[in-house]
């Protein structure tokens, strides 16, 4: 078995890959799957010393149960290939990236791609077209999301104030194209082979600024939105 794990950014998102089980596919086709994980449910916020840059405080912590992420247009990017419009496609969408505090991990998607190097992994962060919306009412899986408010994001947990616990919901709609680059070591995945991906999220960067707590039940969407976005969000 191998291990190889890909920092994105500190403390935001992770992808560990375990190659270890032999398939019947043919050589020339590697199996690939990826699932979720939740690095840290625990975001303590308020307690930190005011030394660390925190000058607002209120919240003692966030306690993260769930995290759910509306998925689309995962692709793989060959290493020899230049030409970034030439990306193999792994799944058009919509996927659900859910995990929760009991550190199950989740699948994802499970699908194949052509045996080779790979340099990149893309997916997109989306919210549903308004033409979509009929489509998904009724689905068990992404039902949540297709409102007419749209959301890419829910999250589900508990905020401490004064030690005493609320539960919040909070539903966010960032919309982010994320690019995970493997930088000089291209990422082989070998024929007749399963390759799993674990797509890891610490959320402690969701509801904090350099020097702000937000709290998720309050009107502070734009602000956590934001946060998101700049925890996960990075370029080539």
């Amino acid at each position: 078995m191998k291990k190889v794990i890909f920092s994105i950014l500190a403390l935001a998102i992770s992808f560990a890959i375990y190659s270890c089980k032999d398939t019947n596919g043919p050589d020339n086709t590697a199996t690939v799957t990826l699932r979720s994980e939740l690095q840290n449910s625990t975001a303590k916020l308020a307690t930190v010393k005011l030394t660390d840059g925190i000058t607002k405080v209120g919240i003692d912590s966030i306690q993260v149960k769930r995290i759910r992420i509306l998925l689309t247009e995962v692709k793989f990017h060959s290493a020899k290939e230049d030409d970034e419009s030439k990306d193999n496609l792994y799944k058009s969408g919509p996927l659900l990236y859910d995990v929760d505090s009991t550190g199950t991990k989740i699948e994802i998607a499970s699908g194949t791609l052509p045996s080779g190097n790979y340099s990149m992994l893309k997916f997109e962060i989306h919210r549903f077209e308004t033409s979509e919306l009929s489509e998904y009412t009724n689905s068990a899986l992404f039902k949540d999301f297709a409102t007419n408010d749209r959301f890419s994001v829910i999250i589900d947990g508990i905020h401490y104030i004064g030690g005493n616990g609320t539960r919040f919901q909070y539903k966010g709609t960032p919309t982010i194209n994320y690019i995970c680059d493997f930088g000089t070591t291209p990422i082989n995945l070998p024929g007749n082979q399963e390759s799993v991906f674990y797509f890891t999220i610490d959320p402690n960067r969701f509801f904090r600024s350099d020097v702000e707590i937000f709290d998720p039940s309050s009107n502070s969407n734009s602000q956590i939105d934001n946060l998101i976005k700049s925890a996960i969000l990075i370029s080539k």
